[in-house]
């Protein structure tokens, strides 16, 4: 095992990541519909702004995927030749598959947020400023991975000799 010089710092930044993620993803999942048989808010207000669901969700599994994939390079392999630049390429692509599945949220939730937010016709409708609030609650929870994600990017795994 090549575990004796990794610093625990790096390794619980990616692993917080991991688990930041799969919250974001469950958040998300529930808010569309996808796990909750309730209806909710979403039904009426969100409804059609779904056009990336999928590519949201593979986005997010990728990136819990390499950030796990990472840290687990990073624990019982030896850092040397291929495996260090597959290692340090999936330190890089975790955070950018959370960046852009938050991307493509945010563009499946705009025009949503203008409806809800800035028009008069959600006035009176509390299922409208539900179904807003969150939207806003997932994607504060993708904005927070995205940011743990790219801190651990900076972390070093190995310790200096």
């Amino acid at each position: 095992m090549a575990a004796k010089n990794v610093k625990k710092s790096g390794v619980i930044a990616y692993a917080l990541m991991a688990v930041l993620a799969l919250i974001s993803l469950i958040v998300y999942l529930n808010n569309n519909g996808y796990i909750s048989t309730a209806p909710t808010a979403k039904d009426e207000f969100f409804q059609s702004y779904n056009v990336h669901a999928s590519l949201i969700t593979w986005l997010t599994i990728g990136g819990i995927a390499c950030a796990v994939l990472s840290v687990l390079s990073a624990l019982f392999a030896e850092q040397k030749g291929i495996v260090k630049l597959c290692t340090d390429v999936l330190r890089v692509a975790a955070p950018v598959l959370v960046i852009v599945a938050l991307a493509y949220f945010l563009t499946d939730r705009v025009d949503g947020f203008g409806y809800v937010y800035g028009s008069n016709l959600a006035l009176g409708k509390d299922d409208a400023f539900t179904a807003g609030s969150q939207s806003i609650q997932g994607l504060a929870l993708y904005c927070v991975t995205w940011l743990v994600g790219i801190v651990s990017a900076f972390m070093n795994l190995k310790k200096k000799a």
